[in-house]
């Protein structure tokens, strides 16, 4: 058995696992009966994990993004296109000087990066998750099969990302080996 079958006999248990915890989770919520409290349910986690996917957007946004100036619409001046600096905004700034290279605006403020409110935002989606799948065993259920779906593909595009960043790395080898038997290796 090589390693390619032990692969695909671990990728159908793994199915097999997702499909027993959906399917008990799909039993638990025709169980409960209350429509309101299944559309709650299966809403309410997505609502939860969407919250807490953007909430991470936003902090890598909010970290690459940095510190940045604020100006103001108005223009206070000009640094014409010899480097001289005039305080005119007008037309005809700069006639004498070659033309306005680039006009001044004010420093109105100033945006420090500050994710905590994200960081907030991200920490009650999951104490909101953490809450109902205590309380609730519906709940608790579809988050177990939820996340045993997204663990799945997480590790199938992974396996599959790894394999193709080795396919890449060894093509430049592959072909200075054929390159080398062509040039060399002549019979």
């Amino acid at each position: 058995m090589n390693i390619s079958d032990k692969i695909d006999i671990l990728d159908n248990k793994a199915k097999l696992l997702n499909e027993n915890l959906w399917k008990r989770s799909n039993d638990s919520l025709l169980a409960i009966g209350n429509k309101k409290q299944v559309f709650f349910i299966k809403n309410g986690l997505t609502i939860a994990i969407i919250t807490i996917l953007i909430g991470f957007g936003l902090v890598i946004r909010e970290f690459v993004k940095g510190d940045y100036p604020i100006y103001g619409n108005e223009r206070i001046g000009a640094i014409c296109k010899d480097g001289w600096e005039s305080f005119s905004t007008g037309s005809g700034t700069c006639s004498h000087h070659g033309g306005v290279d680039y006009w001044k605006y004010p420093l109105v403020n100033y945006h420090y990066a500050n994710p905590v409110q994200y960081y907030i935002v991200i920490i009650l989606a999951i104490s909101f998750l953490a809450l109902f799948a205590t309380l609730n065993r519906s709940f608790r259920l579809r988050f177990i099969a939820l996340s045993s779906e997204t663990l799945y593909w997480s590790i199938t595009y992974l396996y599959l990302f790894s394999y193709l960043i080795y396919i890449f790395l060894r093509l430049p080898f592959n072909l200075l080996y054929i390159l080398y038997l062509l040039l060399f290796k002549r019979k």
